[in-house]
């Protein structure tokens, strides 16, 4: 589980923002963020802040255990239903 500095460090490094949807946060609205791991731990992955990336609560419930690149690939053309 990541610390709560490598969550800071993570959100500052990719601008509050949501890498897959876009959502953006802030600095004082964090709570519809959170910290993914681009490798889930169940499929190898480590908590390292180089394995995390900020994703909004709706994208992270949706990649679930999939790869970054497995999400992405079933992202493809669909249209987000996001409650963010």
């Amino acid at each position: 589980m990541p610390t709560d500095k490598d969550r800071w460090i993570v959100w500052f490094r990719d601008g509050f923002r949501c890498v897959y949807c876009g959502y953006e946060g802030t600095l004082l609205r964090t709570y519809n963020l959170e910290v993914a791991h681009k490798t889930p731990i169940s499929r190898g992955g480590k908590d390292v802040v180089s394995n995390l990336q900020t994703a909004c609560v709706a994208c992270g419930a949706e990649k679930g255990e999939r790869t970054e690149t497995e999400y992405l690939s079933y992202r493809a053309g669909r249209k987000p239903v996001h409650a963010c």
